[in-house]
């Protein structure tokens, strides 16, 4: 009897332990990693690895994974809120992201205490973002650093601190951080002043389409500093950077046309380039260009707008725009 009872109970239990490994074989899949769940959301995003596109279907894999602490799915998640301009998401994932070292939420994360995007404004705090991105390598938190030392936001102010965030961009061919090398070399700030490096600076970045550098490189070449002076290369950049609204090179191209300095004179030209620098609010613009209306050169005489003009540049303050008006409508500003 004892014996025909401890059979039964063996037996129960080993048809029990069987049963339940039965179950578990049965029931039991691998979840996706989160790994696995980000790569999916990219074949979506993208449309590659034989998946059609679909942005709500990626939008999906990358929270799934991105909630599973997966760097680079909380920042694409950011990047998505954000370029959306759902700025508080987009610094919510940005920030979990960064957490972790991500070096492009960093960057982002940085922009957004800059900017005020999604959080309140805060300079230390981009600092602190932008150096831990910059120290990763990234060019854009470089400039970005540099900028914050060059003009003593969230940090002591610097020059030399900022020219060594910009030289390590420029390096990287940044053209933003060529330019802004470029000025740092001319006025000699955190740096020795060298027009030589200024121009060349200032021309790798021009040759990238960087307005800011066009118009500056234009300036070497008319002063001839750095460079041999040469007012054709000079109006060759000015226009370069004109055309990208560069309101400066505008009015300078504006000047060089109503001279005839380095291209055929034509004083309708003239007046055109004007206007473009003056609609931006150019004071000096609007001083020449009331000067043209004043004596119907390049244009229809009209006094009326002339006097505008120089009203709307005198409280500029343009000194020249003052006298113009005393001068020509006994009116004192």
């Amino acid at each position: 009897m004892k014996t025909n009872l401890l059979l039964a109970i063996m037996v129960c239990c080993f048809g029990t332990s069987f049963a339940q490994q039965k179950k578990v074989v049965s029931t039991t899949t691998k979840e996706p990693t989160a790994e696995e769940l980000y790569e999916k959301a990219f074949s979506y995003d993208y449309g590659i690895n034989g998946i059609q596109k679909d942005s709500i279907k990626a939008l999906e894999y990358y929270e799934l994974s991105a909630k599973l602490g997966f760097a680079s799915a909380q920042f694409e998640l950011g990047v998505k809120f954000y370029l959306g301009k759902d700025y508080e998401k987009a610094v919510n994932w940005f920030s979990k992201a960064a957490e972790q070292g991500h070096i492009g939420a960093q960057d982002y994360l940085g922009d957004c205490y800059y900017f005020g995007d999604g959080i309140w404004k805060d300079y230390e705090k981009a600092a602190f973002w932008y150096c831990k991105a910059a120290e990763q390598g990234n060019q854009y938190s470089q400039v970005s650093l540099g900028e914050l030392y060059y003009m003593g936001y969230g940090v002591e102010q610097d020059y030399q601190q900022a020219v060594y965030w910009y030289r390590k961009a420029a390096e990287k061919g940044n053209s933003a951080a060529q330019s802004h090398l470029g000025y740092c070399y001319e006025e000699g700030q955190g740096t020795s002043q060298d027009y030589t490096l200024a121009a060349s600076w200032y021309r790798k970045a021009a040759e990238q389409g960087h307005r800011e550098a066009q118009h500056n490189i234009g300036c070497m070449f008319y002063k001839g500093a750095g460079v041999k002076k040469d007012v054709y290369q000079a109006i060759y950049w000015w226009r370069k950077s004109a055309e990208q609204g560069k309101m400066e090179a505008q009015f300078n191209l504006g000047l060089a046309y109503e001279q005839g300095n380095g291209v055929q004179q034509n004083f309708q030209q003239a007046v055109d380039w004007y206007k473009k620098a003056a609609d931006q609010g150019f004071a000096e613009a609007k001083n020449n260009l009331g000067i043209c209306y004043y004596y119907g050169t390049g244009v229809t005489k009209d006094l009326e707008e002339a006097k505008r003009l120089w009203i709307e540049a005198s409280r500029q303050n343009s000194q020249s725009a003052k006298i113009n008006l005393r001068k020509h409508f006994d009116i004192v500003m």
